[in-house]
């Protein structure tokens, strides 16, 4: 099956997408950051909704989030 945006299966089952794929497939008008905290507005929360990773990633070391 193709996917629209690579999932990530964690180890208790979630499926989750990178924040920044999501952003970017949806095309949203807004850069990252002020779009996120836009979705933590409405009411998604750390460690239900989306949860931070930390490491070096390929746009200059940020944290990703994984939206589940």
């Amino acid at each position: 099956m193709n996917e629209l945006i690579e999932t990530i299966t964690l180890q208790d089952g979630t499926v989750a997408v990178s924040g920044r794929e999501l952003h970017d497939f949806l095309g949203i008008g807004k850069d990252f950051s002020t779009w996120f905290k836009d979705m933590t507005g409405y009411g998604f929360d750390e460690g239900i909704d989306f949860s931070p990773i930390p490491g070096k990633t390929y746009n200059g070391g940020r944290r990703e989030l994984n939206m589940q």
